[in-house]
């Protein structure tokens, strides 16, 4: 069902999310890179869910949060949420990343 979910629209994707019970958020992790792709659709009670899987179980999820905040292609309010994660779960190697996008929207506002 999450599958299905994270390829349906916004709305599908938010109300499946608002009914998962928090046990079964560990299958959050487990497709950890097509939620990352959603980031920007979700509500901020869902993204908060989100956060807190991360948080659960940061390994899972600092790879493939490293990807989305490398990846030059990505949508600015997937890296905006991505960011926010990695703040909380990243390593020591992930601030040259951070301070890196961090620049680029200095720049791009310049």
């Amino acid at each position: 069902m999450l599958t299905q979910a994270l390829v349906s629209s916004s709305e599908d994707l938010n109300r499946y999310l608002a009914a998962l019970d928090e046990p079964d958020a560990a299958y959050l992790s487990i497709q950890a890179e097509l939620v990352l792709r959603r980031l920007g659709d979700l509500d901020q009670v869902e993204f908060d869910m989100i956060r807190q899987e991360a948080i659960r179980r940061p390994q899972r999820w600092r790879l493939p949060l490293r990807g989305v905040l490398s990846k030059s292609g990505a949508r600015v309010t997937d890296v905006q949420r991505a960011v926010a994660i990695m703040e909380e779960i990243g390593g020591a190697e992930d601030i040259v990343l951070l301070r890196s996008i961090g620049k680029k929207e200095v720049d791009a506002r310049a």
